[in-house]
């Protein structure tokens, strides 16, 4: 069992290590270009997703585990799946400002042609520019995100005096105003129509007195150019079919309660989530064993970010940062099916909550299923 374990929490550890290499650039990167409401905007998704996703996988029977006919158990189990996203999940309304006077290369061009431009009879650049823009991508949204430019920030009958300006300019040789240069790039989505989670690994072990215990453990591991990666679960359950009334002189129905978290830390983000559910699940044996499971209940999800914002050409290049989102996730709903055939437990299972997600997952042990 020891040794199931093991190849087990390999495989996840490995799948960890891909993972946090292959995001470094597309979600590091990215987040640490933004501060405040729009960077808890931009993984909003992440934290409703993940937070349903990370709270799967806990559960697939009510009926308490026996092994030789002690009420004790021992299981090792692997689960994968997805969490949907949808449209109001792939977009938000980004609301900034860029200080123009801040950005180096430009405050003393800008400078400048202030004077040159108020001596010519045109208006004068502003200081700070307004950076407001409606539907730009999250996380999980579009590839192509918006770039800012003096061009498309400024009254119309600006640019064109402005460019009217620089040909003028041009001709004799000088300094031209930067219509057309990039002045800030707002991070891209990744463009997904479904969030992986981080495969569920872990045991579950049976306790007299009908209480499991489950665990969840990947050590905190260095990632190279991404940081800390981590992830520590725990799980406490009880059968209670005994005082259900109707339901405890029903000898395939069983009813139970659990309570769980989860801690994942993934470079500059850290995600805690917790989950509370009342079950009730039919458990057939014949030749093999076969359930049937559901419950409903209550979730939360926090993520946390600490970094350093990466925005060069803006006055908040170098600005630590720390913020925490609060999901969205209240109400949980879970229905799934078991195959159990001698150690081999195979289940898969619906979850709705904020987002809907699909999880499929493999159990081997001695529990009595």
């Amino acid at each position: 069992m020891v040794r199931r374990f093991s190849i087990q929490t390999a495989l996840v550890a490995c799948f960890m290590l891909v993972f946090a290499s292959s995001v470094k650039a597309d979600l590091q990167e990215d987040i640490t270009k933004l501060v405040g409401d729009n960077a808890t905007s931009y993984i909003h998704p992440i934290t409703n997703s993940l937070g349903v996703g990370m709270n799967s996988g806990w559960y697939n029977s009510s009926k308490s585990y026996k092994l030789f006919g002690l009420p004790i158990g021992l299981q090792a189990n692997f689960g994968m799946g997805v969490s949907m996203t949808n449209d109001d999940l792939r977009k938000y309304d980004f609301e900034g400002e860029i200080n123009v006077d801040g950005v180096p290369g430009l405050s003393g061009i800008f400078s400048a042609l202030n004077t040159e431009l108020q001596a010519a009879g045109y208006d004068t650049l502003p200081s700070k520019i307004s950076l407001n823009k409606a539907d730009v991508p999250t996380i999980v949204g579009a590839e192509e995100a918006p770039v800012f430019t003096l061009a498309n920030l400024l009254p119309a009958t600006s640019v064109a005096d402005m460019r009217t300006f620089n040909v003028t300019a041009n001709g004799f040789g000088q300094d031209t105003i930067p219509l057309d240069d990039t002045l800030f790039a707002l991070p891209p989505g990744l463009n997904l129509e479904a969030v992986p989670y981080i495969p569920n690994v872990g045991i579950n072990i049976g306790l007299p007195f009908k209480v499991q215990l489950g665990l969840r453990y990947f050590p905190t591991t260095s990632v190279p150019d991404f940081g800390d990666v981590g992830l520590l679960g725990l799980k406490v359950q009880y059968e209670f079919t005994e005082w259900v009334p109707v339901v405890n002189n029903l000898p395939l129905l069983h009813t139970s309660a659990f309570w769980a978290m989860n801690n994942l830390e993934m470079g500059v983000l850290e995600l805690n989530n917790w989950i509370s559910m009342v079950n009730v699940s039919a458990d057939f044996k014949f030749l093999i064993g076969l359930g049937i499971y559901g419950g409903i209940g209550i979730e939360s999800s926090t993520m946390n970010l600490n970094y350093t914002v990466n925005a060069p050409g803006t006055a908040l290049d170098g600005q630590k940062v720390s913020l925490s989102d609060e999901g969205d996730n209240f109400f949980r709903a879970q229905a799934g099916v078991r195959l159990s055939l001698l150690i081999f437990d195979i289940f898969a299972d619906a979850n709705f909550g904020e987002t809907t997600s699909y999880n499929l997952g493999i159990g081997i042990g001695l529990n009595g299923l």
